[in-house]
C-alpha cells in the first residue's frame, strides 16, 4: 500500500500512529524531529507525511515549507 512518514517527537504518539497505519497495510517510517523528516523525505518520498507541529530542530510547519 502507501508509504507513510510520521514525524513525531513523542514516542507513544508515534507508536500509536504507526500501529494503526501498519494494521491497515501501510509501510511506516517514524522519525523524531523535523530535520530527520526532511532528510528522510529527500531519501524516500512518502505518499503521506504526518507532522507534529511542535518538534525539536525544525517544527512541522517549517518541514512543510521546506
Amino acid at each position: 500500500m502507501s508509504r507513510i512518514l510520521v514525524a513525531e517527537d513523542d514516542p507513544k504518539q508515534a507508536e500509536l500512529i504507526r500501529r494503526y497505519a501498519v494494521a491497515e497495510g501501510h509501510t511506516v517510517t517514524v522519525v523524531g524531529d523535523g530535520r530527520a523528516a526532511v532528510d528522510e523525505v529527500r531519501r524516500h518520498t512518502p505518499d503521506l507525511l504526518v507532522l507534529d507541529v511542535m518538534m525539536p530542530r525544525l517544527d512541522g510547519l517549517d518541514v512543510c515549507r521546506i
